[in-house]
């Protein structure tokens, strides 16, 4: 559809749909399930430090505390900037290029016989979903923003 036309009557929202999908609970609900696996492994890897250098060093990140305390700090606080809607779009950017980087880095299907090759392929394909995830929750937010006159 081009900006300013008016949506074919097949492409209207039911108006029940559309409050839902603008509900700011859902909303809410949504930024949780979407940053669920990052601040959860965030708490994860802060109880467990010492493993998560040593996972650091397993994937060639050296010095592993640094990294290790980076990763720990855009998992949990991007994750909790993209739940309270703040600096959205710089915590969602941070999240998705963290989600890329660190998909090339721990699963290089390439470098898999079958059948792991299959399953680290599958788990790239379902982080690079999750990484343009971010794009999209951004980018709502934005147009939210604006509409309420904000930025």
């Amino acid at each position: 559809m081009n900006r300013g036309s008016h949506p074919r009557p097949s492409e209207t929202v039911p108006p029940v749909i559309a409050s839902a999908l603008t509900n700011p609970g859902v909303l809410v609900f949504a930024r949780v399930m979407l940053t669920l696996p990052y601040w959860v492994a965030g708490i994860l890897k802060l109880l467990d430090f010492a493993g998560t250098e040593a996972t650091m060093a397993r994937v060639g990140l050296y010095p592993t505390s640094i990294f290790a305390a980076l990763t720990i700090l855009v998992e949990i606080g991007a994750s909790l900037l993209v739940i309270l809607n703040r600096w959205t779009w710089a915590a969602a950017g941070a999240l998705g290029v963290f989600t890329v980087w660190a998909t090339f880095l721990a699963h290089r299907f390439w470098d898999f016989a079958e059948p792991q090759r299959g399953e680290q392929l599958n788990t790239f394909l379902e982080h690079a979903s999750l990484a343009s995830g971010f794009i999209l929750v951004a980018a709502v937010s934005i147009l939210l923003r604006s509409r309420e006159g904000r930025r």
